[in-house]
């Protein structure tokens, strides 16, 4: 009997729910989310399939932010004194992470940075793209925006891709790469089908029909 030892699939080091609501930054001894209390369905998978069960939440900023506009309404505007203060009040939490855990402006934001020394942001009110997005590496949002790449060029992840992709992990490979793997590959199967479709112009977004 000849037993053949493969080596096991490296770990992330971040793991992304199929909403980008929840995130993890994951060590050895402990996952980091960007929730206080992270739904126990989701996150205690991750544990078990981790087995990691030390949990740490997320520190929480002293600030106020703007307000997340209700369906329908306008999207509320940073000034450019208000894009300065958060673009500097991300970095100083940036750089001030402890284990990786999150830092947050409660409804606005969230930043951590992993080991590998990726900044990783999680947003949940959509004022603060901009400045997200020029101080991150990585930006994930459960909010569903047209734009599917920062300006800057961070990587982003939106409730959009992320539908299409199902929950996401990444790890940062020896060369500083980011490796994403997504729980669907293609939405080729009937059951995964909706996923494509796109309400504002009642279509799939992968149709290739002229």
């Amino acid at each position: 009997l000849v037993v053949i030892m493969l080596p096991a699939a490296p770990a992330p080091e971040l793991v992304v729910s199929e909403d980008g609501s929840l995130v993890a930054s994951v060590r050895s001894d402990r996952l980091a989310s960007n929730r206080e209390r992270p739904p126990d369905f989701i996150f205690g998978q991750w544990q078990r399939a981790l087995a990691i069960e030390d949990h740490k939440p997320p520190d929480l900023l002293e600030g106020e932010a703007l307000p997340i506009p209700k369906r329908g309404e306008p999207r509320p505007r940073l000034t450019l004194k208000q894009q300065r203060e958060a673009r500097a009040m991300m970095r100083a939490a940036a750089a001030s992470t402890s284990d990786s855990r999150f830092q947050c402006l409660k409804t606005a934001w969230c930043i951590t940075a992993l080991d590998s020394g990726y900044v990783i942001a999680t947003l949940e009110n959509a004022a603060y793209l901009g400045p997200v997005c020029d101080v991150a590496d990585i930006v994930i949002t459960p909010v569903r925006l047209r734009q599917a790449t920062c300006r800057s060029g961070a990587m982003l992840l939106t409730g959009e891709t992320l539908r299409r992709s199902g929950a996401v992990e990444i790890r940062i490979d020896e060369q500083g790469t980011p490796v994403v793997k997504t729980a669907y590959e293609s939405l080729g199967r009937p059951w995964l089908r909706h996923r494509a479709y796109d309400w504002r112009n009642d279509s799939f977004s992968d149709d290739q029909s002229p």
